[in-house]
């Protein structure tokens, strides 16, 4: 390799990716022709590795912003990380992923989220070398529509772009128990519709909608379990309504959802490719998350609360006085948590179970003026995170 350089996006590059990518099976050219339509993506989003002037390498980062309670998180989504089999094995796909997380970074993304295939190379072991962990599989069912109940209740409205203002409520009610609802839908760059469920006290239910070689797939679902823990009944009714003649219909999930905790007779599989994620930042996870410490305390009756917080070489202090939470340095007297082994995402997500990993050593508590279970109370809400949500094209 004599020289290589890196550029953003610029009008003529999707005649060269695009074949790429459709190569790969990964998205079709009238998809990535349409990938602005991302509103989380812009034009300096797409970094564009070259050798001599010859376009080798492409990668994009995509901003969310997801739901934490009250808060706000920005979670950076990286993807299409792809290098031309001339050029592989020679540090381009190694550059490009350095160059879309300093990208994120100053994005200010508090987390960096992306889908790696273990059995497909060497980017996963690069990826885990930077500091990413698996968070989830990914996991898929097909389901034979007539095991599915009827509701006549329920009636379906396309929903045009996902950002309708009933879904917008559903989103920041569901944001009450589950996290990585982001707050708006971001891609609507991929032909499918989504769908509202309603019946008479509101919206109770939302889904994306493709439908791939006649097969109605439920790319992405919302539903409310206090109206109704199962989601069946809004299911069939978002099947019946995309594609009334199908007789089966594929809908995607992770083991955290309330989806798939909610539906034990769909016969989940595990598909390739595994959630990813990376902490940025500490101190930036939570400059976003001072509203929802501030509302977590007031909920658990906290009036005043130190504690320090401890990822790789990073030390932060949090403390809560007259009902705000303000990030100092850590004190002596500061009970502290350390994270190992990047588990802090998977414990935010509320993925991991913070007893088991204090067993297990991933997580060590040292004991100072706030007790082990306040602490962790405080912190660690959500046992619900649903993948599907922040992970794009």
């Amino acid at each position: 390799m004599t020289s290589l350089q890196f550029r953003f996006w610029q009008i003529g590059d999707d005649t060269i990716v695009a074949p790429w990518l459709e190569q790969m099976g990964w998205m079709k050219p009238v998809r990535y022709a349409a990938k602005f339509n991302d509103v989380g993506l812009q034009e300096e989003s797409i970094v564009i590795a070259e050798v001599d002037g010859v376009p080798v390498g492409h990668s994009m980062v995509a901003l969310r912003t997801v739901r934490h309670g009250e808060s706000l998180l920005r979670v950076a989504n990286i993807g299409q990380v792809i290098v031309h089999s001339d050029n592989r094995m020679s540090g381009v796909g190694s550059a490009l992923i350095n160059r879309s997380m300093e990208l994120s970074r100053r994005l200010d993304a508090s987390l960096i989220w992306l889908v790696a295939h273990k059995e497909k190379g060497p980017a996963f072991d690069m990826y885990e070398r930077r500091g990413f962990r698996v968070l989830e599989r990914r996991l898929s069912a097909t389901v034979d529509v007539g095991s599915l109940p009827i509701n006549q209740k329920l009636q379906v409205r396309i929903a045009d772009n996902g950002n309708s203002s009933d879904i917008a409520r559903l989103r920041k009610r569901l944001a009450t128990k589950m996290t990585g609802v982001p707050a708006q839908h971001y891609d609507v760059s991929d032909g499918g519709n989504w769908m509202s469920v309603l019946r008479d006290s509101g919206i109770v239910a939302a889904a994306f909608v493709e439908n791939t070689q006649g097969l109605p797939t439920l790319k992405k679902l919302l539903f409310d379990d206090s109206e109704d823990p199962n989601p069946s009944a809004a299911i069939s009714a978002v099947v019946r309504e995309a594609n009334s003649e199908a007789s089966e219909f594929r809908v995607h999930g992770n083991p955290a959802s309330l989806l798939v905790r909610n539906t034990p007779g769909f016969p989940w599989k595990v598909v390739p490719g595994e959630h990813m994620c990376t902490l940025v930042s500490l101190r930036g996870v939570f400059e976003q998350l001072k509203t929802y410490l501030t509302e977590r305390a007031m909920e658990l009756g906290f009036k005043s609360s130190r504690l320090a917080l401890q990822a790789g070489n990073e030390v932060i202090g949090i403390q809560l006085t007259n009902n705000t939470v303000t990030l100092s340095d850590p004190l002596q007297r500061d009970s502290r948590i350390e994270f190992k082994n990047g588990v802090f995402p998977r414990l935010l997500l509320g993925i991991k179970d913070w007893e088991k990993e204090l067993s297990d050593g991933s997580v060590v508590f040292y004991a100072g003026e706030m007790l082990v279970n306040d602490a962790f109370n405080w912190l660690f809400q959500f046992q619900y995170m649903d993948a599907t949500q922040i992970s794009g094209w």
